[in-house]
Order: structure tokens, then sequence, then C-alpha cells
């Protein structure tokens, strides 16, 4: 038999309710002091008088400890990011160049297209059960590289673990627009000298970022393409990641990116304003018919 629920009761209940949610903001709170003393933005000490400030006079940690000077709303702002595994760099505290404007907190137009885009190929592509795609251009400069980096960062922002692979391996300055040492990389893993996993590099600090160089500079990067190393290291890629996005080199004349779409078969063409031939772009999409590659679409770039 059924009866209402007594006021007593209903009282009870929501004071259980209040002390949840005070413990996971405690609980949340502490991990901020966790992390502000780890990145070397507060010190232990510091942290003790936040503390005992809070104690007395009430208020967040991160507000009291903006309030006594010892940390910046940058500091705060990359805490809370690292909280919720939304990662971002100041400025002024890396070497990654400022035209990877999604490693930065800095809202602008660019962000968004970026993470537009992203959610293009989110819903056309990776929730379709794939996992790799390739970025390339038919102009021979480096912009294409550049999105191709962006984009890596904006799907590692969102939760997912990202591989930015770097097939360019006759002039890529990835690894400097990264901050990652150039040392062995793709190059030397299709050669068989090395395995995955001891030539991908973390981007720090941020999350879920990863990177493969183009390694040791060889004379014959299209042979090293189409040797049969090339699928199997794709399909381990895809066991240890949830997006890989591989760059390629840009110039009409090469057929780097073709062979790389037989083992990579989505790609994203990258044409430029009053700079992009109509020639050189049928040519690009032939290439990828023949080996029946999708091409997810075409980035219109302004000049």
């Amino acid at each position: 038999m059924s009866r209402s629920m007594g006021t007593q009761e209903r009282l009870t209940m929501i004071d259980a309710a209040v002390s949840v949610a005070a413990l996971e903001t405690n609980e949340a709170q502490e991990r901020m002091g966790e992390l502000l003393v780890q990145s070397g933005k507060m010190t232990d000490l510091q942290l003790e008088k936040v503390i005992r400030h809070q104690q007395e006079h009430g208020g967040k940690l991160g507000e009291v400890a903006l309030a006594l000077g010892f940390v910046s709303t940058q500091d705060i702002a990359q805490v809370l990011g690292r909280q919720f595994e939304f990662s971002f760099v100041a400025p002024d505290q890396t070497s990654i160049s400022p035209r990877l404007h999604m490693a930065f907190n800095l809202p602008s137009d660019e962000q968004e297209t970026i993470k537009a885009l992203r959610s293009q190929i989110q819903v056309s592509w990776l929730l379709k059960g794939q996992r790799s795609l390739l970025v390339t251009g038919v102009d021979g400069d480096d912009e294409p590289a550049m999105v191709a980096a962006n984009l890596a960062i904006a799907f590692s922002q969102s939760g997912k673990r990202t591989l930015l692979v770097d097939a360019n391996m006759r002039s890529s300055l990835l690894h400097e627009a990264l901050g990652v040492p150039h040392g062995e990389g793709l190059a030397d893993l299709l050669a068989g000298r090395c395995r995955l996993a001891s030539v991908v590099h973390a981007v720090p600090p941020l999350q879920l970022l990863s990177f493969l160089g183009c390694g040791t500079q060889v004379l014959n990067p299209q042979e090293l393409l189409a040797r049969d190393t090339l699928p199997s290291c794709v399909r381990e890629m895809e066991r240890d990641y949830d997006v890989i996005i591989f760059t390629t080199p840009t110039r009409a004349d090469f057929a780097d990116a073709q062979i790389l779409s037989t083992a990579v078969p989505g790609a994203l063409l990258l044409v430029r304003q009053d700079v992009s031939r109509i020639d050189d772009i049928r040519v690009a999409l032939a290439r990828f018919a023949t080996t029946q590659a999708r091409v997810l679409g075409c980035v219109y770039l302004d000049a």
C-alpha cells in the first residue's frame, strides 16, 4: 500500500542531496588546489594560506587565490581546462606557433571555423566508423599542414585521443610549429627501423594530443609510402587513437597524397582563392578517384 512522503522524509532527502553537492564541490576545489601546485602556479605554503583564508572568510579556492595575488586569471583558466579535459596553453609560456590558434584560449573567428569543420568531419566520417583522414592541398604552401594541426588540437579538446601524423617527408616544419624536437618518425617507422610507441611525442600541455613527425629526411618518400608496411602502421594507429590526421606535401606534381590514400581512404582538400588552379584541383580529385578514396570536401581559403 503506497503512502505519501512526510515532510521530515523530504527534508532528509534534501539534506542528503545538499551534502553530496557540497562534497562534490569540496572535492573539485581540492583538485584545483592540487593542480595549481602540481603545475607550479602556487607553492604548498600559498595553498595553505588560501585554505586558511577560505576557512575564515569563505569563498571559492580559485577566487581567493586570485584575490591574494598568488595566481592569474590565465592560471585559473588553465586548471579549469584540465579539470574539464579542455587543455590550452598561455601564449607567453609555450614554444607552439601562434599559427596554431586552437592551442590558445583566445576566441576568434578562425577558432569557430575550425570547430565547425571538426563537427562536419565528425558527422560525415568519424560517426560512420572511420578514424583516419588526410589533409592536403595543391599549391605547395604549408597552410594545409597548419589547418591539419589546428584540427588535431580541436579534436583533442573535444575529448578524443588524437594523433597528428606528418607524412610530408620532403619539407615539413610541423615539428617546429608544435615545439617538438625533430628526430625519428614516419619515414623510420615505414622502413622498419623503430616502433610506433618510440617515435610518438606528447605535445604538453595539450592533453590527448600526440604527434608523429616525418622522421629522417629521405630521398625516396613515395617509395616508402608505397611499402606494405603503411597499411599495418595505420591499423596500429587506429587501435591506439580515436582520430588520426595525416598531412602530405601539397605540390600538384607530387603523388604522395594519392599513395597515402590507399591506406587512409578519406581526404580533405584545401584550395586557395585566386591561387589554386582548376587543372591542379582536377588532377588531385582524379588521383583520389583511382584509389577510391572519399574526398570529404574542399576547404576554401582566402588568399
